[in-house]
């Protein structure tokens, strides 16, 4: 018997920030890897006096904000800006799943997708994003599963279809569910000053200083001669 899996889907915001998260998933390894490895430069640089302690302390935390906090809260707020500029992405869908592909109907459009057109997929916590053309994926929200049976049958069609099947666990909390990314990205831009600040003045407090040159002594002889030739002048 063929499989078939019908979902109904009605698109919220956070859907389309949490497969924005999603779609950044498979790139944080390497982001974090950049990040550790510029740092790592930095920290010797520091240890072999190349390069100030205030230096390496900026670069590290700064990249790191960028990288961790900056880009996410940025894609955050953007997609939920873009969100709310797009009408047909609040119609609710419906998507098919079958053997031959993908039919998806809606108020605003009609279409079907054969399986090669579907280049990867990826399941997060919240849903399975299927990806196709240029940064394009398709959001299925696990929400939108009535029943278990429905996700395990189309977890058994991506399986037997899609190549490249990715599954990503999150183990720490996603600034994709800030509800407020522009605040959020102010109060930690100055947290991220303050922890500098602080880090700078720790760093400067525990490093020995050199100690100043000793002032040369002047022997009693030696000044002597010198009272004498103003004497003499």
């Amino acid at each position: 018997m063929a499989e078939e899996v019908t979902l109904k889907i009605a698109y919220t915001e956070q859907d389309f920030v949490d497969a924005a998260d999603g779609y950044r998933a498979p790139r944080r390894i390497p982001v974090l890897l950049t990040w550790f490895i510029v740092s790592t430069i930095f920290f010797f640089g520091w240890i072999f006096h190349l390069f100030a302690a205030d230096l390496f302390i900026t670069v590290s935390l700064g990249l790191a904000f960028f990288l961790f906090v900056f880009q996410p809260l940025t894609t955050n707020f953007l997609t939920r800006k873009d969100f709310q500029a797009k009408q047909d992405v609040k119609d609710a869908m419906q998507l098919t799943f079958t053997d031959m592909g993908v039919d998806a109907t809606s108020t605003s459009i009609a279409g079907k997708n054969y399986w090669s057109v579907f280049t990867g997929a990826v399941e997060t916590d919240e849903g399975i994003l299927l990806f196709y053309g240029e940064n394009s994926y398709l959001i299925i929200p696990k929400r939108s599963f009535a029943e278990p049976t429905d996700e395990a049958g189309l977890r058994r069609l991506l399986l037997s279809k899609v190549p490249n099947i990715k599954l990503y666990k999150r183990f720490c909390p996603s600034l994709a569910r800030v509800k407020r990314p522009i605040l959020a990205l102010l109060i930690s831009g100055f947290v991220l000053v303050a922890a500098c600040l602080i880090l700078s003045y720790l760093v400067a407090s525990i490093t020995p200083q050199p100690e100043a040159p000793a002032p040369e002594e002047t022997s009693p002889t030696s000044l002597g001669i010198q009272v004498f030739a103003t004497e003499l002048t």
